[in-house]
């Protein structure tokens, strides 16, 4: 399953389920060479692709939503140009909306300075109201999951800075009392060579 959605729009939501009578039905409209079971790796392969290096800068698309995922290869050194000069290609994910709100296309391109090699094109459906409401079931679970962890490690945080706090004033105490201790002992000191010069 591939989701796409907002982080400020909570119910922006299209979603794609690719069974397996429709993945062959893919392989057969865009010649893929993986089977069923090495799909799912295979594009997550691309993705990751794509993320490498996201901030890199990407090719301008006409009529293209165009996300950061992008990323640039550089190619083997090769002759004498190879010191000065590296191929670019980068893997871009581009979502593109039809003239509707219900469907989208997410597809992988591959770019160099030549052109740009589609290697898939998902068509992404706008969720319905059971997937929308399990998604944001799941997101609520979620945050409600890392809210309670973050109370807990903020409470943990508290309970070491108060002890570090207590550890440090009895270190003070501890300098003090040795300072208090060395200062008398100079003054027994002065007051022993004092003594004995006079004494002399």
């Amino acid at each position: 399953m591939i989701l796409k959605k907002k982080k400020n729009d909570p119910f922006f939501l299209f979603v794609l389920t690719v069974s397996e009578m429709e993945f062959y039905q893919l392989k057969t409209e865009q010649a893929l060479l993986v089977d069923f079971n090495g799909f799912p790796k295979s594009l997550m392969s691309l993705f990751q692709q794509c993320l490498k290096c996201k901030q890199d800068e990407h090719p301008k698309y006409d009529n293209f939503l165009v996300f950061v995922w992008c990323c640039q290869l550089s190619a083997k050194k090769n002759f004498k140009k190879a010191k000065q000069n590296k191929t670019k290609q980068r893997f871009v994910a581009v979502l593109s909306h039809g003239n509707h709100d219900t469907t989208t296309i997410l597809s992988v391109q591959e770019t160099n300075q030549f052109r740009h090699l589609q290697h898939i094109a998902l068509k992404l459906k706008c969720a319905n109201d059971e997937s929308l409401k399990k998604h944001l079931s799941n997101c609520w679970m979620r945050f409600r999951t890392e809210s309670l962890q973050l109370a807990k490690d903020l409470s943990e945080c508290k309970v070491q800075l108060q002890q570090a706090l207590a550890d440090k004033h009895k270190s003070q105490e501890l300098a003090q009392q040795i300072k208090q201790k060395l200062d008398h002992s100079v003054s027994e000191l002065k007051f022993f060579l004092f003594d004995k010069n006079i004494n002399i």
